[in-house]
């Protein structure tokens, strides 16, 4: 049986060490005129910090959505894990450590075991739904390679029943290309 094309975004579920992942507080400005969908992942914002809507004593750094990055340039913070209408300042508790394993589906070309440790790009092609407030980035299984300067490392084929090699699988991946990480440049 074939997979079903049903992207759902980058959702965590683990630390490769298998212990459990934690997040931290992030503001996106109402400035922005980009929605974060639940599961998009983000990036840094440079700027002032935001102040937090109850208290403006305490400051939140800020974000914006994958969906305004550039696949194997831009360093990727985490996964959202809330959803932020556009134009409207929001707070996002964001999977912002570098060690996060997420699911997320491929798109449509055949992903197999044979891909397995190497890397890919985040695919931005499909936006979030409106509806469900999810997101709709997927990893993009055509850029698949052994270079190194790509956004994501497939870690396994994702053993989700009934989930299966070839077009749509879905893949559990780390960020390669992640800003907390030692080589990264300052933002």
């Amino acid at each position: 049986m074939a997979n079903p094309n049903n992207p759902f975004g980058f959702r965590p579920i683990i630390r490769l060490g298998g212990g459990p992942y934690s997040v931290t507080e992030y503001g996106k400005p109402s400035a922005d005129a980009n929605a974060i969908f639940a599961f998009d992942l983000v990036g840094y914002l440079t700027g002032a910090p935001l102040a937090l809507p109850e208290n403006a004593n305490y400051n939140l750094p800020r974000i914006q959505s994958g969906s305004q990055l550039t696949p194997g340039t831009s360093l990727w913070l985490g996964a959202s894990l809330a959803y932020g209408a556009a134009s409207t300042g929001t707070v996002h508790p964001v999977t912002d450590e570098i060690d996060v394993v997420y699911i997320a589906q491929a798109d449509g070309s055949v992903t197999t075991s044979a891909h397995v440790h190497k890397n890919a790009n985040v695919q931005l092609s499909q936006a979030g739904s409106t509806t469900t407030k999810q997101s709709g980035m997927q990893v993009n299984s055509s850029s698949i390679a052994t270079t190194s300067s790509l956004d994501l490392r497939i870690q396994r084929i994702s053993m989700i029943s009934p989930n299966a090699e070839g077009a749509n699988a879905i893949l559990e991946v780390t960020i390669n290309k992640h800003a907390m990480a030692q080589a990264s440049a300052g933002v």
